[in-house]
């Protein structure tokens, strides 16, 4: 359970617009500089809810709970946002004793220590996710049936576009767009790689490079012996 930190917020007649990662309030627009965590090196404001009354609160988490997340942007990624029980300001009984449901990533930003921040709206996502085999590493993600499309590992780009994530990617256009040419497929993805991105967010800007160009037709003779 939180401080209720009564001596702050009974001398501010305003709401509290977010709170940081200790559940302190805060005011006026969330800024990533201005987390507990002065040696952050990510900062997300999260939307999530109290599980008894549906309070909603929006929190700072700077640091993933779970060990085997390198960093948040991985928790974004497969829904391991873990911020813990809810602001101690009395919005009911027994939400002080559980923890909050993480819905919504509203702002994701990072920096290199030292530097400035900068904001990666691709993890700027609802975190509610279905694990589909038992690496925490891959999701399912659905069509509008609640059919998987296909699975793919998580974690955001790195700085140059080749490695395993790279190869990933290309094999999933190859998948998707037979009639490209591998070529195709690495420069589509080259146009569009930025360090730090959600790689699924990747893929869907490859996928609209791809989209636009003019694949020749195949001949009803081509393949036949």
């Amino acid at each position: 359970m939180y401080t209720d930190y009564a001596d702050i917020r009974s001398r501010i007649k305003e709401e509290p617009s977010w709170f940081d990662e200790f559940a302190v309030p805060r005011y006026g627009p969330f800024k990533p500089d201005a987390v507990a965590n002065f040696y952050a090196r990510e900062a997300a404001l999260v939307l999530a809810a109290c599980q008894c009354c549906g309070r909603q609160f929006r929190l700072a988490i700077s640091q993933p709970y779970f060990k085997d997340d390198p960093d948040v942007a991985t928790a974004i990624c497969h829904g391991g946002l873990h911020y813990g029980e809810p602001p101690n300001i009395g919005c009911c009984h027994a939400g002080l004793s559980t923890t909050v449901v993480e819905l919504e990533v509203l702002e994701y930003w990072w920096r290199v220590l030292g530097y400035g921040w900068r904001r990666e709206v691709s993890f700027e996502v609802g975190v509610v996710s279905s694990v589909m085999s038992d690496d925490p590493r891959y999701e399912a993600y659905y069509d509008v049936d609640r059919n998987p499309e296909y699975p793919l590992s998580f974690g955001s780009l790195p700085k140059e576009p080749k490695g395993a994530q790279f190869e990933e990617l290309v094999t999933e256009l190859l998948a998707r767009y037979p009639a490209a040419t591998r070529e195709a497929a690495e420069t589509a993805l080259r146009s569009v790689w930025t360090e730090r991105m959600f790689s699924r967010r990747c893929l869907q800007l490859a996928e609209d490079a791809l989209a636009a160009f003019q694949w020749p037709a195949v001949s009803p003779n081509q393949g036949r012996t």
